[in-house]
């Protein structure tokens, strides 16, 4: 029979439990332990800068100056950096034709007076209508007169003539207009000429 009131299996059950109990607690130890140690680390690990170089991309250093090969001539000129340099640009310029700023006073040309002779364009041709004077046939003619003046002609007196195939005059007549010839405008009146009719004369009227 077993002591205090315990057999064997269940000695040996709590016996295994307590180990456990202190393997849990060994192992949970252990990992609080490392974590710790991790924190330390990385807290005792230096910041490093995003734009900072690296040791191994650092520039070296120049060499000395015994090492060098000779110096460049330096130049006498050196022009600051950022300098703009100045362009010049020859353009072609148009010679400018002077005109006079004023104009030369002419005084008014004087004018003719309008007279029938200046102002009355006259011209003759033979009527249809045959006509007869003392001496026989005659060549009855319609003169017709245009104003190119601004004067108004009343009674204007005109000579006519009658010229041959050799350029002389045949015959020639007088004639007047009864009525007013007005200024811009026209008139016509009948005159006979002491001559026979023939397709060869030509006639030429002119304002006396």
């Amino acid at each position: 029979m077993a002591r205090n009131g315990r057999s064997p299996l269940g000695r040996a059950a709590l016996f295994v439990l307590a180990g456990a109990t202190i393997a849990i607690a060994a192992w949970q130890a252990g990992r609080t332990t490392e974590r710790r140690a991790v924190r330390g680390v990385e807290g005792a690990r230096p910041a490093v800068s995003p734009s900072a170089p690296d040791a191994d991309s650092r520039i070296a250093p120049p060499p000395p100056a015994d090492e060098l090969g000779p110096a460049a001539p330096e130049t006498t000129e050196q022009r600051p950096a950022g300098e703009e340099r100045e362009a010049t640009f020859v353009l072609p310029v148009r010679e400018v034709e002077e005109r006079p700023t004023a104009v030369p006073y002419r005084a008014p040309e004087a004018r003719p007076a309008d007279t029938p002779a200046r102002c009355l364009a006259l011209q003759g041709h033979p009527s249809s209508v045959s006509a007869y004077g003392r001496g026989g046939e005659v060549v009855q003619l319609v003169v017709r007169a245009q104003n190119g003046c601004g004067t108004n002609f009343g009674g204007a007196s005109f000579r006519v003539t009658a010229i041959g195939s050799n350029g002389r005059e045949v015959a020639s007549a007088f004639g007047r207009f009864s009525d007013a010839i007005p200024a811009g405008g026209s008139a016509e009146t009948l005159v006979v000429i002491p001559t026979k009719p023939s397709m060869t004369l030509t006639y030429r009227a002119e304002a006396n």
